[in-house]
């Protein structure tokens, strides 16, 4: 992230006051009613011609501090929030662990568009592991590369789903029976 350059404040406050929708009352979200990037987050042009990102202007001006290299994680879920109080700083981490917590994960398991195999196929791939059979083998019955099996192997793929029994580590143990 980049360092916010105010340094027009009391012009920017203002502009940017200009765009939002607080309509709903303090405890609403308010709404950026500005450029947007492709993701639905405001995009806001400070005086100087730098471009910033609308919550991460409006957290700066709240609090009288740059967010640095920090993100600006809404609570409310709603990308044109600028509203200070729905507005927090986390590592992307939190910020990840947030989206997990509130069941925004959008590509886990099953719900991934693009995903070839089953809770019921990782099921039985599972147990395919734990009876010591090769990734080649087991992939080729499910119709997927050996690398899909070696990911779900070594729980870096489906690792949301339940993983009893299987054992982290170089993907050439065998599951714990």
């Amino acid at each position: 992230m980049k360092f916010i350059p105010i340094t027009h404040p009391a012009r920017d406050a203002a502009r940017f006051d200009a765009l939002l929708d607080r309509s709903g009352g303090p405890d609403a979200c308010w709404t950026w009613q500005g450029k947007e990037d492709g993701q639905g987050y405001g995009r806001f042009r400070l005086w100087c011609g730098v471009d910033v990102q609308a919550n991460r202007f409006a957290y700066a001006l709240a609090t009288g501090s740059d967010p640095g290299d920090l993100f600006v994680c809404h609570k409310c879920d709603n990308p044109p929030c600028c509203n200070p109080r729905h507005l927090f700083l986390g590592t992307q981490a939190d910020n990840v662990s947030d989206m997990i917590a509130k069941g925004r994960a959008r590509h886990i398991g099953e719900r991934n568009g693009a995903a070839k195999l089953t809770t019921c196929d990782l099921e039985a791939i599972r147990a395919n592991i734990c009876e010591g059979r090769a990734n080649v083998d087991i992939a080729r019955e499910h119709g997927v590369t050996h690398h899909v099996i070696s990911r779900i192997r070594r729980g870096r793929s489906w690792r949301n789903e339940n993983t009893s029994g299987m054992r982290r580590g170089n993907g050439r143990e065998r599951a714990e029976l």
